[in-house]
This record gives structure tokens, C-alpha cells and sequence, in this order.
């Protein structure tokens, strides 16, 4: 009984982007009633009137809240039809959905809609391709519910941003003058053989139309540079410090 109730309130937050504290509110329920619940698992107790004031609340069949899934958005189902880990658990009860940390490779060949835990193995496929996980979302970042929010590491410092740092990017969203952007580095021999050129964070100068896009790298009186792609809009970055 309790499998289905769990993972349909999983969905719930998801399709309606709300933390479980949301849900609570919106339920008039006791923050800590679904919080507990959540911690505890599928195979927590939870009482019959608290699911049907869920499934009254968002709309839902009540005789059908613990029986069956009801769950629509692709991405929770492919977190309900795989195992969750207590990191996914816990980004539930904060509302917040983990986002893909990915190589070169898996920047290149995102699908529009971005990378998911579903897509592991077909991933793995992808030449050159190597490094898939998922992690927190940039603290203090207000993410739409739109936003195809990805996380990759520069290996070379641009932009004022160094080596090694995790670049936070929205692959959908339209650049505008001014904007980092990811994109590719100029072949200037020091590609990765296995990889092709590095990626890069450059500002964004103007739309060539069918041309590309004018990029520069950010200091006064450096000539501008086109480059045919651009993979997405730097939001944030971060950079572990080390003694």
C-alpha cells in the first residue's frame, strides 16, 4: 500500500515542483507528517485520512492514491521505477531535483530535454562519453520549472572562472549580450584527442544567424571569436577550495 502512496507523492512534487513542506501546506497537514514519511521510506506507515487529503488536494482518485501510480512526469517515474538513494530522498524533502554532472561528451549529446537517471545506459553508449552522476542544484539559484539545468567542469580557466571549477548552465534558454555561455574552445591544438575540443565558458556577443554566434572571451581589445554552438547559459559556478 505504502509503495504506491510513496511514489506518488514523489510525483506530486515533482509534476507541481513543490517540497514535501509545499505539499504539507497546500494539505493543510503538519510539515513533519510527510517529512517523517518520506525519511522512513515505501515502506513507512502512513494513516488512510492523510492520502486521501493528498489525492483530495491535487486532484487525484482517492481509491487509487496507495493502489496504483499515477504519476505522469517521465522523470519522477524513471526515479520511481529505479532505486533512490538517501541524497534523492533528502533533495525531495527539500524540493529540489538533482541535475546531471556530465564530460565534454555529455554536454554534446544532451537531448533537449536534458539527461536522467533513466538514461545511464544509453549514456554509457555514447562515444567518448564517460561521467554521469548527479548532484545538488547551485545553492541560492531560483530554478524555473522549465529550466533544463545542467552542471559540467571546465578544464581550462575563462571568463575569470578557473580550472577545474563545476559550471552550473541552462541548455534552454536563449542567450542574450553580455551572458556567459558554454560553448566550444578554438582549436588551437590543445584538444583532447579523445574528445575533440574542450569546452568553454565565453561571453556572448551577438546571433550570426545562420553563421552561428559571436563569442569573446571577456577582456577589452581581444578580437571576438564565432563559434558554431552554443550548449548553454551559465547560471553559476563553484570551485572546491584546497589547502
Amino acid at each position: 500500500m505504502g509503495h504506491y502512496f510513496f511514489n506518488n507523492l514523489y510525483g506530486i512534487a515533482y509534476e507541481n515542483n513543490l517540497s514535501i513542506r509545499g505539499i504539507s501546506d497546500k494539505c493543510g497537514l503538519s510539515p513533519s507528517t510527510l517529512a517523517r514519511y518520506i525519511k522512513r521510506g515505501p515502506d513507512g506507515k502512513i494513516k488512510p485520512e492523510v492520502m486521501r487529503k493528498v489525492a483530495e488536494t491535487f486532484g487525484l482518485p482517492p481509491d487509487k492514491i496507495d493502489t496504483e501510480s499515477l504519476v505522469t512526469d517521465p522523470y519522477a517515474q524513471e526515479r520511481i521505477d529505479g532505486f533512490r538513494t538517501q541524497e534523492e530522498l533528502q533533495a525531495l524533502a527539500e524540493g529540489k531535483r538533482l541535475i546531471p554532472l556530465v564530460d565534454e561528451a555529455g554536454v554534446r549529446s544532451m537531448p533537449d530535454d536534458g539527461w536522467s537517471p533513466g538514461d545511464n545506459e544509453e549514456f554509457e553508449s555514447t562515444p567518448g562519453a564517460f561521467e554521469l552522476a548527479f548532484i545538488y542544484p547551485p545553492a541560492g539559484y531560483h530554478r524555473e520549472p522549465s529550466d533544463v539545468l545542467f552542471a559540467t567542469r571546465l578544464a581550462m580557466a575563462a571568463c575569470g572562472i578557473p580550472a577545474k571549477a563545476t559550471v552550473y548552465a541552462v541548455k534552454n534558454r536563449e542567450p542574450s549580450p553580455g551572458n556567459l555561455v558554454l560553448t566550444d574552445s578554438a582549436d588551437d591544438g590543445s584538444a583532447d584527442p579523445l574528445k575533440g575540443l574542450w569546452l568553454a565558458v565565453r561571453q556572448y556577443v551577438i546571433s550570426l544567424g545562420d553563421e552561428g554566434h559571436a563569442v569573446s572571451d571577456g577582456n577589452a581589445g581581444s578580437p571576438g571569436a564565432k563559434v558554431d554552438k552554443i550548449y548553454g547559459v551559465v547560471v553559476a559556478w563553484t570551485v572546491v577550495l584546497q589547502r
